[in-house]
């Protein structure tokens, strides 16, 4: 691996550094140019008692005005310097203000993605909530379940109690022809007197009074089982209405129901198959009622129609009697309306299975019509299938846009990249004109220092001067040659690194999600801007035996294009 550059220290501390070391340079002029002043009226006295003309003293003074001049121009040209820097840190502050902005728009388009993520959370929250409603429902329709198991058993033991009735009446009928036999036996002996007869009569007349109280008890019984059944189905009409409000609610919000579609399909067959074995069972008429209800009128239309032969026979045999039996003959007029009255109650029984059975009937539509209704609920439930694919689709479309706005930012990066290659390429031009002019100054020093502007006399009178001032030039020289030295060095290490780090940040922003675990010292263009860092190095840096240590390989170094970066 190539060695990594050492980071830079802080702008701010760098420009403070430069300004200071400006400042000492003035001073050192400042120091030089007034050490040099006195000297000058000294050589004027020794040339004018050489001479003794005044000229020579304005030769001397002319000596060292171009020495001035050149300071003034070399302190013009580092304001200048100055003022261009300033410039570029003002191109380079708008950069980092545009990607000031780049980075808030990365952070409003963050923002949208987080209220998606919101939004998602809340549709989870809705379908928890409906899932909870499901359960409710589940709950409910088990308890109607068992309600209806009890409602069966309690018309069972309801049903067991008419057979029981029944079987008493048919015993009391026994009874009543047993002791129609009997008053037959007496008339054919005539050994039994009236007075037997008449006892005979007013006990079958209490027993019949009997009959018909149980008989009226077993149809308030009837009476109280219809109305025990009529609220039962409005009951359940209820329940059902609660439900198909719940049903429409979830059919409203199932558009956020993408993963529990078969969940749902799968639970509402289960519903619909409980409520056919709700509807089977409730269709199903009571086995033990029916069958046995057409076969006992018969029986007792049958026995009626026995009592009324034995009752003419009765009134046959008793008008021979006299008046007493006309007694007889009233009461068994009686006994024929209460007979007439029985059979008027057998068939209103008939008309009231009647209308049960077109109850059934009406709850078998009803069903029908529930089923009908689930049918709706089930093309309901494939026209929000169809919605929810058209929200696929509208979500594809969005991702489509953010990736397109991807692309925009990329574009806008590669735009900035150009942006520095362009200012890249302005500092290098500074930079050759500022060699240039380093140049060309130090050869107008040389020239100027090596021009004879003073007689032989004075040279050889000024040796020392001469020599004492050269080797204070070559030190300024020096000094001035390595402060831009170590200026150059340090804005092209400061370029060299804003350079590494937006090359990193564009690196790790184009790389997808699972590559971020990967280092910076990885990436494909590494090797390269360590390349160029030591070839910058290594141009910028002076060399030991060198004054300046500027040549062309310090000029055309430059930094890493956008195919370099990887």
């Amino acid at each position: 691996m190539w060695p990594q550059p050492c980071l830079p220290p802080h702008p701010m501390m760098l420009e403070e550094t430069r300004q200071s070391k400006l400042a000492a340079a003035k001073k050192k002029l400042k120091d030089y140019q007034q050490r040099n002043s006195p000297g000058v009226p000294a050589g004027a006295k020794m040339k004018k008692k050489k001479t003794g003309g005044g000229p020579q003293t304005t030769t001397s003074g002319g000596c060292h005005s171009p020495g001035d001049s050149q300071y003034q121009e070399l302190e013009v040209a580092l304001d200048s310097s100055s003022a261009t820097i300033n410039q570029l840190n003002k191109n380079i502050e708008s950069l980092k203000q545009q990607k000031k902005q780049v980075e808030h728009q990365l952070e409003e388009e963050k923002k949208t993605n987080s209220e998606i993520h919101k939004a998602q959370t809340e549709q989870l929250e809705t379908i928890n909530i409906l899932t909870l409603e499901k359960a409710d429902l589940k709950t409910t329709l088990y308890h109607t379940k068992r309600a209806a198991r009890h409602f069966e058993e309690e018309s069972k033991d309801l049903a067991g109690h008419l057979q029981h009735s029944l079987w008493c009446i048919k015993e009391l009928e026994w009874a009543l022809s047993a002791v129609s036999t009997q008053q037959q036996e007496e008339d054919r002996s005539s050994s039994c007197s009236e007075a037997v007869l008449q006892r005979q009569l007013h006990q079958s007349i209490k027993e019949r009074a009997l009959l018909n109280a149980h008989v009226t008890q077993v149809t308030e019984s009837l009476k109280q089982v219809q109305l025990e059944r009529d609220e039962y189905a409005q009951h359940i009409k209820g329940e059902r209405a609660r439900w198909q409000e719940r049903m429409w609610k979830m059919s409203v919000e199932a558009h956020t129901l993408k993963e529990e579609k078969k969940r749902d399909t799968h639970r509402i067959q289960e519903l619909e198959r409980s409520l056919s074995e709700l509807k089977n069972q409730m269709a199903e008429p009571p086995s033990s009622v029916p069958p046995g209800g057409p076969s006992e009128v018969e029986q007792l239309q049958d026995e009626a129609k026995h009592l009324r032969k034995e009752v003419e026979s009765l009134m046959g045999n008793l008008q021979s009697q006299g008046e007493n039996n006309q007694a007889l003959s009233l009461l068994s007029k009686e006994q024929r309306e209460s007979l007439r009255k029985q059979e008027q109650r057998l068939q209103e029984q008939e008309e009231r299975r009647l209308r049960e059975q077109e109850g059934l009937c009406e709850q078998k539509e009803r069903l029908r019509g529930q089923q009908e209704r689930l049918r709706g609920q089930g093309e309901r439930l494939q026209k929000q299938e169809v919605r929810l694919r058209k929200q696929e689709e509208r979500l594809r479309k969005e991702e489509e846009r953010l990736r397109k706005q991807e692309e925009r930012l990329q574009e806008k990066e590669e735009r900035l990249w150009e942006k520095e290659e362009r200012l890249q390429k302005q500092e290098e031009r500074l930079r050759k004109q500022e060699e240039r002019l380093v140049l060309s100054r130090n050869q107008k020093l040389n020239k100027q220092l090596a021009e004879p502007q003073c007689s032989f006399e004075d040279l050889n009178n000024k040796n020392k001067s001469t020599l004492q001032l050269e080797q204070q030039v070559k030190e300024l020289q020096e000094k001035l040659s390595k402060e831009m030295e170590e200026d150059i060095w340090t804005v092209r290490r400061r370029r060299h690194l804003s350079l590494c780090q937006a090359s990193q940040r564009t690196w790790r922003a184009r790389r997808p999600w699972w590559h971020f675990s990967t280092p910076w010292s990885q990436c494909p263009g590494e090797a390269g801007m360590a390349m160029w860092a030591a070839e910058g190095a290594k141009a910028v840096l002076p060399a030991p035996g060198s004054p300046g240590g500027l040549g062309l390989e310090g000029a055309r170094g430059r930094g890493p294009g956008p195919r370099d970066r990887g």
